[in-house]
């Protein structure tokens, strides 16, 4: 005859192969099941997976509590780009435990001079004109330039730490040309002129003057004469070129103003009006030894 199995907790006595239960009411299931508790599980930052021991309680997101087996367990919580965290506690009912997860990347502030260009990282281009700021990039080694037709090649190599921000500025040197402008009257009759670019004074007229190839506008004054402009993009100077430009400026025409009380007082105000522009007339384009 086959053994009556054997209940935990209960009081066995063994006879001739036989088992003999006694006393089957002190038996207590409660003595021996695993105590279990609600636990708190929060991070900073949140969104974290946690797991015991190993295997997942459900919880793919902190913050969250759960109801588990306390006492010495293993928890690990897990976050993209930060480092996993485990350790080996005791956990008990009604404790939340709330951990900070170090960042497993590093912070880029990139800035440059002048401000607003459009820079590469790691060989593809950033998502905006810099500065940009608090950029999240993975440890380790990168490269980010800067490179366009208005100014030479900036490039910066650098290691990147878990939890470092790190500072960069670009300055990119300005791609150059040379400029010279012959300014004259209708009657092809030099003058005296200012040269001004993107507003500024840079020098006379007849003198080679050097210029940013990205600059904006050219314009050229004299005394007694409408202002001569060009936008310099139309130009498309290579780096190094050497430009020729004449400029062909219109006398402002004068003509006599009078009220009917100043033919009273006998008075006559005379005014000028401005003269429209002149057409642009480039004379020599050619690029220098250096180019």
């Amino acid at each position: 005859k086959r053994p009556a199995p054997e209940l935990p907790g209960s009081k066995t006595k063994r006879l001739s192969g036989q088992v003999v239960l006694r006393d089957k009411a002190s038996w207590d299931p409660t003595k021996q099941a695993a105590k279990r508790g609600i636990v708190g599980f929060e991070s900073s930052p949140p969104g974290a997976m946690v797991t015991i021991d190993g295997k997942g309680i459900n919880c793919q997101k902190t913050p969250c509590r759960r109801a588990i087996q306390t006492g010495m367990r293993t928890v690990t919580m897990t976050l993209p780009d930060y480092v996993t965290r485990t350790e080996q506690l005791v956990l008990e009912e009604d404790v939340a435990l709330n951990w900070t997860l170090e960042p497993d990347f590093g912070l880029l502030n990139l800035s440059s001079v002048p401000p607003g260009l459009v820079a590469t990282l790691d060989g593809k281009a950033l998502d905006g004109p810099t500065p940009i700021k608090a950029r999240q990039l993975s440890v380790g080694p990168h490269i980010v330039s800067f490179e366009d037709p208005c100014y030479r090649r900036d490039e910066r190599q650098f290691e990147l730490d878990r939890g470092q921000s790190l500072d960069i500025t670009l300055k990119p040197e300005p791609r150059f040309a040379a400029l010279t402008v012959d300014a004259m009257d209708e009657s092809d009759n030099a003058l005296r002129a200012e040269v001004l670019i993107d507003g500024v004074a840079v020098g006379k007229a007849y003198d080679t003057q050097r210029f940013h190839r990205c600059a904006k506008t050219l314009q050229v004054k004299a005394e007694g004469y409408g202002a001569w402009s060009l936008q310099l993009p139309l130009v498309n100077a290579p780096e190094y070129a050497s430009v020729s430009i004449k400029a062909v400026l219109k006398k402002r025409a004068v003509r006599a103003k009078a009220s009917v009380a100043q033919i009273t007082q006998g008075s006559a105000k005379a005014s000028q009006d401005k003269a429209p522009e002149s057409p642009l007339v480039v004379t020599d384009f050619s690029s220098s030894p250096e180019g």
